[in-house]
């Protein structure tokens, strides 16, 4: 059975496949978006077999669940190299202190 939670405020719908899943998104959105306050109209009700019927997918990753995604990012070598100067620039400057 899937469940949907529905905030009355801001109007936004999600759904989950276990109740205990809807509640949690209620909770966090509570805290996050809401500040802790309890909006009117909010609600963790079962989804209807014609409300099942005409709901979209649920999202799924761009990315097939049993591959993770590319690990290196682009900036990477970038950031490394750019490490590497500064090390040894820095380490140029230590070398020109006067030693007592």
């Amino acid at each position: 059975m899937s469940w949907r939670y529905r905030c009355g405020a801001c109007r936004t719908i999600s759904t989950h496949d276990h109740q205990h899943q809807a509640d949690s998104e209620r909770y966090d959105h509570i805290a996050t978006v809401h500040r802790g306050r309890i909006p009117e109209d909010d609600e963790v009700r079962p989804l209807t077999e014609e409300e099942l019927a005409h709901s979209r997918p649920a999202w799924r990753p761009p990315y097939p669940a049993d591959r993770p995604p590319q690990q290196q990012k682009p900036n990477q070598p970038f950031a490394l190299a750019l490490l590497v100067v500064l090390l040894l620039v820095g380490w140029g400057l230590y070398s020109l202190l006067p030693i007592d």
